[in-house]
């Protein structure tokens, strides 16, 4: 388990964590849980985000005849 110690990061480790980073799409989380200087669970969480209700837009019509 040396390759996820957080005394001496590894390549593999590093690798893991760039990949869960690569997976968030596009809004969310990587959560890295730590335990006697080992990385136990790398939780990759992604948000799905709702766009809020828009209002119409209006049009201002030109009154100066230009």
């Amino acid at each position: 388990m040396v390759e996820y110690s957080t005394k001496q990061i590894s390549p593999i480790l590093l690798e893991e964590l760039k990949e869960a980073l690569k997976s968030v799409s596009p809004y969310g989380s990587v959560e890295i849980q730590v335990q006697d200087s080992l990385v136990i669970q790398i939780t990759v969480r992604n948000i799905k985000k709702t766009l809020p209700m828009q209002a119409p837009r209006r049009v201002l019509k030109n009154t100066t005849g230009n």
